[in-house]
């Protein structure tokens, strides 16, 4: 935990990269008859998530994912990370606790 850093959900680069291709086909020369294909690729997001601020840290202190035995009922991160980002809906930022899990501080835009 760094007060201060950006950070970016894991998904990200997988939303920004989506692609949709469509074909069409058409008649080169109409003598022929045989039908060409064109591929065209396009991107599919015009918008992806949000950089995000770390601006806190705090345990999970989260009851229920235990049994009265000790066993675990579900599979929680220990640590939340609290995030500020720019919400462009509501016009302001927002804060939000998050588990360390879902951020990577590293983005590589590789194909």
């Amino acid at each position: 935990y760094e007060y201060g850093k950006i950070v970016r959900l894991k998904t990200k680069k997988i939303e920004i990269f989506k692609k949709r291709s469509s074909r069409k086909f058409f008649q080169k020369d109409k003598t022929e008859g045989k039908l060409e294909p064109e591929e065209t690729i396009q991107y599919v997001v015009n918008y992806s998530s949000p950089d995000f601020v770390l601006s806190g840290f705090k345990k999970n202190e989260e009851k229920s994912a235990y049994y009265p035995d000790g066993n675990p009922k579900k599979f929680i991160s220990e640590n939340l990370f609290k995030v500020k980002w720019f919400n462009y809906f509501q016009q302001k930022f927002s804060e939000e606790y998050l588990p360390e899990r879902f951020f990577t501080d590293e983005m590589k835009f590789e194909k």
